[in-house]
């Protein structure tokens, strides 16, 4: 018996090693990945930044930078002041953008509140290393304050009692300009309509399910890989990322803790991906972009969640996909 049970030790034991020499040489490949995505990504001098900073209560919302979702949406208890987003990359090049914000009822409820309240503003930094340097930024009483005000280039303020008390759906905008040193948006003009793509919904779902499969077998290494490599360099450019932020912040922690890898997280649970009937295709980006949702709640359909030092978090993957002009497959690109 005692040999028994020495010999499944070692067994386990050598298991374990083979296991962390393998996800040791997995992580490498990662890391030798993003340093190429450096070398390719090109360098610009002139690094303006901005950002998109909001404020809601009382409602749900939708933002959207030139029709694409930036947060999908927010819901009843995502309250009061939220952290700013990075918005180079969705931006994607100089000259005139729309900001839309589309309002709904809280959930459960037919009718926005008239105690309901969202503002939203776009912020210009002229260099990215003060965009990073600016504290707090919106308070419901006073408003921006800070850094912040002295750089905000557009603001919409909305209010229910000035939204009439019937109103399901509500939206207002606001056009801005951005002054960029890169310009990629012939990424989207040059895509297919995806309105006349006959298979669009089969793609979609593959392309989702493919990446839900990675998930559940903790295959970070593989979505690096096929995934997010293809568009890291353009990611890299508009947000003049350095190799530490990628490799200690962005992808090898936050990736990791998405993928159950090689992290320190207990509970982890991914949200079934169920029938396809349950879901359903948006086409958004003025018809060049797709993007799978619930239809019951306009939720994200890769979700997980799970514990790290006893508190609990979620996490969520959304991405956006097209049609290249001279290809027939979807590709992500946000």
């Amino acid at each position: 018996m005692k040999s028994m049970i020495l010999t499944i030790l070692v067994a386990s034991l050598c298991g374990c090693s083979l296991l962390q020499t393998k996800r040791g040489k997995e992580i490498k490949q990662v890391e030798t990945m993003i340093s190429e995505s450096f070398k390719k990504a090109p360098k610009h001098e002139y690094q303006p930044y901005y950002w998109l900073v909001f404020y809601k209560m009382g409602c749900r919302m939708l933002l959207k930078l030139d029709d694409i979702p930036i947060n999908f949406i927010l819901k009843d208890k995502d309250e009061g002041f939220w952290m700013p987003i990075d918005i180079n990359y969705r931006l994607m090049y100089g000259g005139e953008h729309t900001l839309s914000v589309e309002v709904f009822p809280q959930e459960g409820q037919t009718a926005i509140s008239k105690d309901a309240g969202i503002t939203a503003a776009i912020i210009f930094f002229n260099d990215k290393k003060d965009a990073y340097d600016v504290g707090y930024y919106y308070d419901s009483s006073k408003g921006f304050i800070g850094k912040v005000k002295d750089g905000i280039v557009g603001q919409l303020e909305m209010k229910g009692k000035e939204i009439r008390e019937s109103a399901s759906y509500y939206c207002d905008t606001l056009k801005f300009t951005a002054d960029l040193p890169f310009d990629h948006r012939h990424i989207l003009s040059t895509a297919k309509d995806l309105h006349s793509v006959p298979d669009l919904e089969s793609k979609v779902v593959a392309y989702y399910r493919n990446i839900y499969d990675m998930l559940v077998a903790g295959q970070f290494a593989q979505y690096m890989k096929d995934i997010i490599s293809p568009i890291l360099p353009l990611h890299i450019e508009c947000c003049y990322s350095t190799p530490k932020e990628y490799k200690e912040l962005m992808f090898l922690d936050t990736h990791k803790e998405l993928f159950h890898y090689d992290c320190n997280i207990t509970d982890w649970e991914i949200y079934p991906f169920e029938d396809f009937e349950n879901y359903e295709v948006v086409i958004c980006g003025n018809g060049k972009l797709a993007y799978l949702q619930r239809k019951d709640r306009m939720e994200e359909v890769l979700k997980v969640k799970y514990k790290k030092d006893n508190e609990t978090y979620y996490q969520v993957l959304s991405p956006l996909l097209y049609i290249p002009h001279n290809n027939n497959e979807v590709k992500g690109v946000f």
